[in-house]
């Protein structure tokens, strides 16, 4: 800020009310492009597949546990 002007905050510290809706469209933005990303080409799948089967190792694991 140059001297001898200052911008009254309001809004939790937003200089004008626009600059915090921008940030807001900038995280659907990002959050909208990671959906995108994660959808398409079986990325999610994968990763719930993997997420599945290493949870079904972990029961059976803990499921044998009271042989030893």
């Amino acid at each position: 800020m140059t001297a001898g002007i200052r911008m009254k905050r309001r809004n939790g510290g937003c200089a004008v009310r626009r600059q915090c809706g921008a940030a807001t469209v900038e995280y659907i933005v990002v959050l909208a492009v990671m959906v995108a990303v994660l959808t398409e080409g079986g990325v999610f799948t994968n990763l719930c597949n993997a997420i599945r089967e290493m949870y079904g190792a972990f029961v059976y694991a803990l499921s044998m546990s009271w042989i030893v």
